[in-house]
């Protein structure tokens, strides 16, 4: 139910968020939407959070979305209405199953570290974000495909 003190805005994330429990967690902004074919990492969530304060979006700007969370995996219907009830600013695809997802259900190809607009939003692709962070090389590439989304 709305109060009069609430925020009709936040409503439908709110639900999004109760009803999908399991696969959304992070920050409640809602100003980033990171969807990962499962649970994003300890360091791929530490190292987008600090991304994304120093890209100007605040320290808990990371809503995080795995498609499959323990044995249930969001059909496309699912994970459009989850990501649309979010609302984000920015869509981030972590890997090639997030990737391939949100090309599914916005019907478009997504090429990975290359910005495209959907619905409005800015959106970038990773194949492997959890592998660029391996290395000295890939963190720069990462970080150089990061940077496109600067507020």
């Amino acid at each position: 139910m709305i109060s009069a003190n609430s925020n009709t805005f936040s409503y439908a994330a709110d639900a999004a968020r109760a009803r999908w429990a399991a696969h959304v967690d992070g920050g409640t902004e809602g100003l980033v939407c990171v969807l990962s074919g499962e649970a994003a990492t300890a360091a791929v969530r530490a190292a987008l959070a600090a991304s994304f304060q120093r890209l100007g979006y605040g320290r808990d700007a990371c809503t995080f979305v795995a498609l499959t969370a323990g044995e249930r995996t969001l059909n496309l219907a699912d994970a459009y209405t989850l990501i649309e009830s979010l609302d984000p600013l920015v869509l981030l695809a972590t890997d090639s199953t997030a990737t391939r997802v949100l090309a599914q259900i916005y019907r478009t190809s997504i090429s990975p570290e290359k910005p495209v607009r959907l619905l409005g939003r800015d959106t970038l692709a990773f194949t492997d974000f959890a592998a660029d962070l391996a290395s000295p090389a890939g963190k720069q590439r990462a970080w150089t495909a990061l940077k496109q989304l600067a507020r």
